[in-house]
């Protein structure tokens, strides 16, 4: 069974990439924009 420390680290790991893509999301975005 996994424990919760485990489970705890997952949740930390999933709202890192989430994170991520959203800032990479706005990234892209303010690129774009700035390119046309």
């Amino acid at each position: 069974a996994l424990s919760s420390r485990n489970w705890s680290r997952v949740g930390i790991i999933l709202l890192g990439i989430i994170l991520m893509v959203i800032i990479i999301d706005l990234i892209s975005s303010s690129i774009r924009k700035r390119i046309v």
